[in-house]
C-alpha cells in the first residue's frame, strides 16, 4: 500500500481482502497522513478493523456471517455421517454479506467477530 500511495498521490479509495491486507492498509495509511483521504473498505470484521472503523480509517467493513457459515457446516457434516439428506447438501453456497460502517455499527455488531 506505501508503495501504491507514492505511486498514485492522489489515490481516492482502495479496498483490503482480509484483515492482514486491513492491517498494512491501515499502517500505511496512518503512515502517510492520507486515512480519511483515502477510502479504505476491507473485508472482515475483526476487533481492531471496527476500532479502524470506528476512528475513521476504514469507510467500511464487509463482513461474513461465521455463525450461518459454521450452523451450515455443521449441518452438513451431520447429515453426511448420517447419510440423510446427503442430495440436498448444496456444492456452492453464498452467504450474503453484511456492510458495516460507523453509521450502522451499533445495530449490525453481532457481525463483528469474536475475539480470538
Amino acid at each position: 500500500m506505501t508503495s501504491i500511495l507514492l505511486k498514485y498521490p492522489n489515490l481516492k479509495g482502495t479496498f483490503a481482502v482480509d484483515g492482514t491486507t486491513g492491517t498494512g492498509s491501515v499502517a500505511a495509511l496512518r503512515n502517510a497522513g492520507k486515512t480519511g483521504a483515502v477510502k479504505l473498505i476491507g473485508y472482515d470484521a475483526y476487533d481492531n478493523q471496527v476500532a479502524d472503523l470506528k476512528a475513521g480509517v476504514y469507510s467500511a467493513l464487509i463482513a461474513q456471517k461465521p455463525g450461518d457459515e459454521a450452523a451450515l457446516a455443521l449441518q452438513d457434516l451431520v447429515d453426511t455421517l448420517k447419510k440423510q439428506n446427503v442430495d440436498k447438501i448444496q456444492k456452492t453456497v453464498v452467504l450474503p454479506n453484511v456492510v458495516l460502517t460507523a453509521d450502522n455499527l451499533a445495530q449490525n455488531a453481532q457481525y463483528q467477530y469474536p475475539a480470538q
